[in-house]
């Protein structure tokens, strides 16, 4: 990659970390964070059958678990393009996690979001914080938090070495796609290693109407793993090399060409003076090709032809302590990321054709916090967190060839090379958590919270019309702004919980007021913004042109998970969600927010076997954003088929059908159809698949 981190970053975050060798801040890595709903393992206590590891999905994104978790949804752009959401809130609002670590998406319009990097034949599990996300998980998690666990070798019992490992191996017919990931390595009590490689492949999706074009997708990836454990002591070190080759997303303006991304950690966790300390050095580097001639219909002229070329580079780091303080458990901790963001457009039928979309762009951030926790009690939890984050941003002068070319794209690259483009701001989270134990099978919850997030770099740094808004999707041009404030949200949530025998419920409704919400909204009349997408003309740009700005908005509503044993055989589990997005500034709803909706299985258990019938429902979405010019999605509702067979002992077969009626349907949160040559029309809402039957085998040794 051209572009490097400077020394002088790397000088603080070698200096952050010294810092935080003084706290000797941490808390165990093996720590379960509490109010966790664990899905996709098998053998969690937590886990409701909604989302065991078989089932029901027909897509390589692990994004698609999330729509099984209460409040949980996907932003559907492509099959390894999927963008989580929860309660309404996606991208960048969403902390989420692969394996403890954040993954900085090389991409400016999020073709690989975070979950990219969790392949799905490698994941052992996705967890899903229920609520506000506590400050310990990090920073700018306004939205809540996720994360995704692949396996790993596993440290044994004995002296001697032990073979260990995993296989998993899927087919559907949906797109002809199959998947194999394995983990193969050894371990003993003090040493375990690992190899690790993941091969997916697919053609374009088939739904009753024809074909998705284009959702093909081809990804590999390869990694090792080394653990060293010593008395309270271990040490690890993980790296995967993940190459997504030719992959479709329909809803953004390009394809994947190419990902190839590199991604390392170190660990550390261990007891040192009585604390229990935690700490991680992460690293990834992306280089992303991505262009709008090769999986999709030509464009109509020559000069519409785009390449873009992007990398992103960030370096990280986690270190925590957890120790006894008062009744309670403190955890203090201090964080950091240093990233960089580069991308390129081109014509490969015009060699003088440029846009430096985005320059050397560096967004850095630097946080200290302190958890408290009471001890467990019959009757009373509590848990009172504070964060304070630093976030420091930049970026180089921009060029290109519309801004020679075109006197209202030199007004736009003049203005943006001008302003003061060297910015910062002081984030603030505050969290307190109560928990009442009325009766061993009933609980109350109660949250109060203030969560503060800062502009993402495309956000402020998106100089001249275009559509790499990080995967909205939205077919809009939009410009950045270098004025935008942060964004507060104050969160209120109540919840309860009820658990007897083999019945469960736990509903919860929550209440965000967030001030500054950042919202595309119309430039004005006669900016250079509106005459150079006048001047520009469909399809490559239209009108209205939207700028990044701060509005007010609201989010409410309610979700909550289900289940009871009918009979000695038979149970129903169930989840549903419910979320309002609204504008406080004025009359209009919040863009690509899940209707209601709600996911429904009964299953009969038997000893080896289990088998399920799945209603999966959505009701219609009718309050959209006039300003996105978002378009209304009817209700459907759909049913799947599915079955569990333990053949022996770690070895399980699972297989069954999806749209078992081959029903027409679209996601509300699934992005427009923006490619040509597809069965999909342009400017409709791309489907969901058709009726699938899939296959898949999991040995566990």
């Amino acid at each position: 990659m051209s572009s490097q981190i400077t020394s002088c970053r790397y000088t603080k975050l070698f200096l952050a970390g010294l810092v935080s060798s003084a706290l000797m801040a941490s808390a165990s890595a093996d720590d379960q964070i509490p109010n966790i709903m664990v899905i996709g393992t098998t053998d969690n206590k937590e886990r409701v059958s909604l989302v065991p590891v078989e089932s029901p999905i027909t897509q390589p994104s692990t994004g698609e678990l999330l729509k099984r978790s209460p409040g949980g949804s996907l932003n559907f752009n492509g099959p390894t393009s999927g963008i989580g959401q929860y309660r309404g809130m996606f991208g960048y609002r969403l902390k989420t996690k692969v394996n403890g670590v954040s993954v900085v998406s090389g991409g400016p319009n999020w073709m690989d979001a975070p979950l990219h990097y969790a392949p799905m034949p490698l994941v052992k599990s996705v967890r899903i914080q229920r609520g506000v996300a506590p400050v310990s998980v990090g920073p700018e998690s306004i939205g809540g938090f996720v994360e995704s666990s692949t396996y790993k070798s596993e440290f044994s019992a004995g002296s001697d070495f032990a073979f260990q490992g995993i296989l998993n191996a899927s087919a559907q017919t949906v797109d002809s796609g199959y998947g194999i990931g394995t983990v193969l390595g050894g371990a003993n009590d003090t040493h375990r290693a690992h190899f690790l490689g993941v091969i997916e492949k697919g053609d374009d999706t088939e739904f009753d109407g024809g074909d998705i074009v284009p959702t093909e997708y081809d990804r590999k990836a390869a990694g090792v793993g080394y653990g060293y454990t010593s008395g309270d002591q271990t040490f690890s070190f993980d790296y995967m090399r993940n190459e997504t080759d030719k992959a479709g997303t329909p809803a953004l303006p390009m394809d994947i060409i190419y990902i190839d991304a590199d991604v390392a950690s170190f660990a550390y966790n261990g007891v040192l003076g009585g604390v229990n300390v935690d700490a991680k050095v992460h690293y990834n580097d992306v280089e992303h090709l991505m262009n709008n001639y090769s999986l999709r219909a030509d464009p109509m002229m020559p000069s519409m032809f785009r390449a873009n070329l992007a990398d992103g580079e960030a370096m990280s780091f986690d270190l925590q302590a957890e120790f006894d303080f008062g009744p309670g458990d403190l955890a203090v901790g201090i964080d950091g990321e240093f990233a960089e963001h580069n991308a390129n457009i081109s014509n490969p039928n015009a060699a003088m054709f440029f846009v430096e979309n985005f320059d050397n762009v560096t967004r850095d951030r630097m946080g200290i916090f302190g958890e408290w926790t009471s001890p467990e009690d019959e009757d009373f939890e509590y848990e009172f967190g504070l964060r304070f984050t630093r976030v420091d941003a930049n970026a180089d002068t921009v060029d290109g060839t519309p801004a020679i070319m075109m006197p209202p794209a030199g007004a736009l690259r003049d203005t943006f090379n001008a302003a003061n483009r060297d910015l910062d701001w002081d984030l603030y989270d505050i969290v307190l958590k109560n928990t009442f134990f009325t009766t061993e099978i009933v609980s109350f919850d109660f949250t109060l919270a203030h969560k503060e997030r800062a502009p993402a770099y495309q956000e402020l740094y998106l100089w001249l019309p275009l559509q790499a808004t990080a995967g909205l999707a939205d077919g809009k041009n939009y410009v950045g702004n270098l004025d935008l404030k942060k964004e507060k949200a104050n969160i209120i949530e109540l919840g309860m919980k009820f658990e007897a025998d083999s019945t469960y419920i736990g509903p919860r409704v929550f209440y965000q007021k967030v001030d500054n919400y950042i919202q595309g909204t119309p430039v004005a009349a006669g900016s250079p913004a509106e005459m150079f997408c006048t001047m520009a003309g469909p399809p490559m740009c239209s009108n209205p042109v939207l700028q990044f700005t701060n509005v007010d908005a609201r989010l409410y509503g309610i979700d909550t998970d289900f289940g009871s044993q009918l009979s000695d055989n038979l149970r129903i589990d169930g989840v549903v969600s419910y979320v309002r997005g609204e504008r406080r500034d004025i009359d209009d709803n919040l863009y690509r927010i899940s209707p209601l909706s709600s996911i429904v299985g009964l299953s009969y258990i038997a000893e080896d076997w289990k088998a399920t019938v799945e209603g999966v429902f959505a009701a219609a979405q009718n309050d959209i954003s006039v300003t996105n010019e978002e378009s209304k999605s009817p209700g459907y509702g759909y049913m799947n088929i599915y079955g569990t067979y333990t053949l022996d002992e770690g070895l399980k077969l699972t297989g069954g059908m999806n749209n078992v009626f081959d029903k027409v349907y679209a996601d509300h949160t699934n992005g427009i159809n923006r490619a040509g040559g597809s069965d999909v029309p342009v400017g409709d809402r791309i489907p969901g698949p058709g009726r699938s039957f899939f296959m898949r085998l999991s040995y566990i040794w």
